[in-house]
């Protein structure tokens, strides 16, 4: 009966601990949420506040790091960007994942002029998924690419 009693415990407690993980991780993804209200309604320091927040909650949510890269890279804010992209980067969780966050962490690049690294980016996104059209090009113009 005592060890029946200690079994049934513990399931009460696994069950109550595994409720709290899933409440946290549901917090994390409406602070995500709701930074994408205000990135859409172009409330960019607004929507940074959210994704900083929902990473502080969970700090392996690629979706909110990935979005404060996208809002930071808005509001013209590069180096900011890159580094939240390289962040996103180990956090991804899949090839698609890894294919926006490479490709938007060359965009950047691209823009600051930094044309070796834009090149390493993109073939990186390449990489992780060469149906992807826009980065085509890569193929034809591979000779003519700084090693």
């Amino acid at each position: 009966m005592k060890k029946m009693f200690r079994i049934l415990l513990f399931l009460l407690i696994s069950a109550n601990v595994l409720c709290q993980e899933k409440d946290f991780d549901k917090t994390s993804n409406n602070l995500t949420l709701d930074g994408n209200v205000e990135f859409i309604n172009k409330n960019l320091i607004e929507a940074e506040v959210f994704y900083r927040e929902a990473i502080s909650k969970d700090s392996l949510n690629n979706i909110a790091s990935y979005n404060m890269a996208n809002s930071f890279y808005k509001s013209g804010l590069n180096m900011e960007a890159v580094n939240e992209y390289k962040s996103s980067i180990l956090k991804a969780k899949n090839k698609e994942d890894l294919h926006k966050s490479y490709h938007n962490l060359g965009d950047v690049y691209m823009q600051n002029k930094d044309y070796q690294n834009a090149v390493t980016s993109f073939k990186k996104a390449l990489f992780n998924n060469p149906i992807f059209k826009t980065l085509r090009y890569f193929r034809i113009f591979k000779p003519f690419t700084i090693n």
